[in-house]
């Protein structure tokens, strides 16, 4: 399955070396088995903050809405800024992440 996308991945022409394609397939695919095996013993006492895409790779069905964090932690909260995971970040929504970063590291 790795080589399918390699092969499929590298037609692109946006990488130069199929094995950091590979490596990278292969890395997805561990944390990925990691994320599903963890069994916390426990809650986190603290809060967690989620800024998150709009839009993402993950369909919300599937992750939740809030990525699972309610699960590991007893006060979470989540923030969703239009847009995608460039846009949010580097594009026209990051003045909103901005915003949002900034609101919690000076307790606005």
């Amino acid at each position: 399955r790795v080589q399918k996308v390699v092969d499929t991945v590298m037609t692109t022409g946006l990488f130069k070396s199929p094995e950091t394609v590979a490596f990278a397939c292969m890395a997805m695919h561990s944390k990925f088995l990691m994320a599903d095996k963890y069994k916390p013993g426990r809650k986190f006492g603290g809060h967690i903050t989620l800024i998150r895409a709009e839009q993402g790779a993950a369909r919300e069905e599937d992750v939740g809405r809030d990525y699972g964090i309610s699960q590991v932690s007893e006060d979470s909260e989540v923030h969703v800024v239009e847009g995608d995971h460039d846009t949010f970040v580097q594009g026209k929504s990051s003045a909103k992440t901005v915003s949002i970063i900034n609101s919690l590291i000076l307790n606005n």
